[in-house]
């Protein structure tokens, strides 16, 4: 069995990866850990680069989508770091795009049997859009989504 844990920089996603810890041990299931870099940010990003002067453009290297993916790897590593001292099994992924769209992508991809997710993200304006993040991978996963619902 396959478990999928979307994760940010956030404690509450901590908590969904604890959760997601409990059934993975439960059913003996490996947990995928994944951080999407929202692609608005990378193009705003790439936007703001592209306006430097060449000088700045010379001494700072462009970074590419390749690096926000492993940097986006190793932030899921880090979210997880704990689940392998509990002798599970987890691997972390790294996506950069549209959160909602890789997570059901990935979900696809890896076959996974389970999504567990939260309801809420690590920022103000995440707060506001992982509602309908959830909702969206809720309604369009080929598989189990289980919503974890934050403290208010």
């Amino acid at each position: 069995m396959k478990i999928l844990v979307p994760v940010d920089e956030s404690e509450y996603a901590r908590a969904v990866v604890e959760a997601a810890g409990e059934l993975a041990k439960r059913y003996e299931a490996q947990i995928l850990l994944l951080h999407v870099f929202n692609e608005r940010k990378y193009k705003m990003y790439e936007q703001m680069y592209e306006e430097m002067n060449e000088e700045v453009k010379g001494a700072i290297p462009l970074r590419t989508a390749e690096d926000f993916e492993q940097d986006a790897t190793i932030l899921a590593e880090g979210v997880g770091a704990g689940l392998k001292g509990k002798g599970l099994r987890a691997k972390a992924l790294g996506r950069v795009g549209d959160p909602a769209e890789e997570i059901v992508k990935v979900a696809e991809e890896e076959k996974v049997d389970m999504i567990v997710i939260g309801s809420k993200g690590a920022t103000n304006v995440e707060r506001f859009l992982i509602g309908p993040t959830a909702k969206f991978v809720a309604e369009h996963a080929h598989c189990t989504v289980m919503i974890i619902k934050g403290k208010r």
